[in-house]
């Protein structure tokens, strides 16, 4: 497992989303809620913010009751007092599949660095966990039943503590013969 969770929060400035992506070669990312006793908020692909980076799925906040740019009337979404435009609809996802973008391939200006991106309506909001004290042997079980690359494990607050990925369970040698040996 590593500790060194490496997360996005819900609403991110584009410039933090495009250096992760491209420092990290992770498939999947934890948002974590920093205003909410950091609580897992969901999972997100790279592939699904990169769809959204390629079609400049990100804007500004604006103020309460201040105008909207020209053309982004229906394109927008409200949370509390915040608006953040624009947003993209999930067919700018669905259309990339299964050729996602890559993050080697997207440009962004140094003033498109300082737009946000509302990761809230991709989000995957139910995503399935591992409490940080559940068995190897459990742990293992989830990964291969469901076909899972990446699993987040939460405490008993639902705070990411550590995430686990396919390689962390290949590289440390476990398999099925293993654990069936360390059950007898």
């Amino acid at each position: 497992m590593s500790d060194n969770v490496i997360f996005f929060r819900p609403v991110e400035k584009v410039g933090n989303v495009v250096d992760v992506l491209r420092s990290c070669p992770f498939l999947n990312f934890p948002i974590v809620d920093m205003d909410d006793n950091e609580l897992l908020f969901g999972t997100i692909s790279s592939n699904v913010i990169c769809a959204l980076l390629k079609h400049r799925s990100f804007g500004r906040a604006i103020a309460p009751g201040a105008a909207r740019p020209d053309g982004v009337l229906s394109q927008h979404m409200e949370v509390g007092e915040d608006t953040f435009v624009p947003i993209a609809g999930w067919e700018v996802v669905q259309d990339s599949y299964p050729k996602y973008p890559s993050v080697s391939d997207i440009r962004i200006s140094n003033r498109e660095r300082e737009l946000w991106l509302d990761l809230r309506p991709y989000a995957n909001r139910a995503p399935i966990t591992v409490q940080e004290h559940a068995s190897l042997s459990r742990t293992y079980q989830v990964f291969r039943s469901l076909g899972l690359r990446f699993l987040p494990v939460v405490n008993k607050r639902n705070q990411v503590v550590g995430t686990i990925t396919r390689s962390n369970i290949c590289v440390h040698g476990i398999d099925a013969a293993s654990l069936k040996s360390k059950r007898s």
